[in-house]
């Protein structure tokens, strides 16, 4: 665009500097009077910059209608901005002792100033306008500054993508270190378990064999032979079912009777029943089967309510919850 072309579609603010923000070109905060100067640095920093290899291009900001200017070398690019310095002039009221803000006016001075916005560890990020010499004539200072800075970025974006794969791998070997330590731990738990549970099916075996000796040599008689007939089978039963190496069918008065109804027989409240819905189950036994992850994919993330009431309405058909993380579901 053409300098004349810009000043007839740019307008001043309420302290006489022009913001444009042009596409493929430079933030550019001047007065009218600078414009024709600020926009033939930009048209010359630009052509070097492309000439280096690097882009410019304009990325939306936070603020509505706000963009930034980014100028970058690949990958890598930070923002900046040409812009006219101010002077603030205060001036004092009548009857007030001190200088309020509303007192201050902000007036241009002319000098331009080239920055780069972003941290440089040392670099330099500021080329202004001086006594002696103009910004058109560091223009070359300019680009060589912000290559530099862009290799110091393009450095530093290396390090840091070095240091995630240190800590993805340091992360892989911790997790599958918890991972072994506590498929250990739980095996140890039912190791020791099931040898206490043999320990104690042995012994339960061995008192109720010389119990039964003892009554068959009238050496200790049953008050109630047919109760005691009775119990001495629930008590081999017992044993048998705590031995880990002697597998035992469940008891008839152990084993809760299931009743499978279907879902659209389910006493449900209005929050529930669209959710089982949703799941798609014909009945209670293939309800069962759900569990709290694909409630909670229908809910959309919150299955507490949900969950705990298709757990509530199951124990109440007979089937055992006991399992589902804790009483409260």
């Amino acid at each position: 665009m053409k300098t004349r072309e810009l000043l007839r579609k740019t307008e001043p603010g309420e302290d006489g500097i022009v913001r444009c923000n042009l596409p493929g070109a430079l933030q550019v905060h001047v007065t009218r009077k600078s414009l024709g100067r600020a926009l033939r640095i930009v048209d010359t920093f630009i052509k070097s910059w492309e000439c280096l290899g690097g882009t410019v291009s304009l990325e939306g900001t936070h603020r509505e209608g706000e963009r930034n200017t980014i100028v970058a070398i690949g990958p890598d690019g930070t923002a900046v901005e040409l812009f006219e310095e101010t002077k603030v002039i205060a001036k004092q009221r009548e009857g007030l002792r001190h200088i309020s803000i509303y007192d201050r006016q902000y007036r241009p001075t002319g000098n331009l100033v080239f920055q780069i916005h972003g941290y440089g560890d040392g670099h330099r990020r500021r080329w202004a306008d001086g006594k002696r010499q103009r910004l058109e004539n560091m223009l070359h200072r300019i680009v060589k500054g912000l290559a530099d800075y862009l290799d110091y970025e393009k450095y530093r974006r290396l390090d840091d993508e070095c240091e995630e794969r240190q800590e993805a791998r340091v992360q892989k070997i911790r997790s599958a270190r918890e991972r072994r330590e506590q498929l250990a731990e739980e095996r140890r738990v039912d190791l020791l378990k099931r040898a206490s549970d043999w320990h104690k099916s042995t012994q339960l075996r061995a008192y109720l064999k010389a119990l039964s000796e003892k009554i068959a040599d009238d050496a200790l008689t049953a008050e109630n032979p047919d109760l005691f007939s009775e119990w001495y089978e629930w008590a081999m039963w017992y044993a048998d079912s705590i031995d880990p190496l002697t597998p035992t069918p469940s008891r008839p008065e152990y084993t809760e009777e299931l009743e499978n109804t279907l879902v659209e027989e389910l006493d449900l409240t209005r929050r529930t029943k669209p959710v089982v819905d949703q799941l798609g189950v014909k009945d209670t036994d293939a309800l069962y089967k759900i569990d709290k992850a694909a409630v909670s994919d229908v809910c959309g993330g919150d299955a507490w309510h949900p969950w705990r009431e298709i757990c509530r309405v199951l124990e109440g058909l007979g089937y055992d919850v006991s399992d589902r993380q804790s009483s409260w579901y």
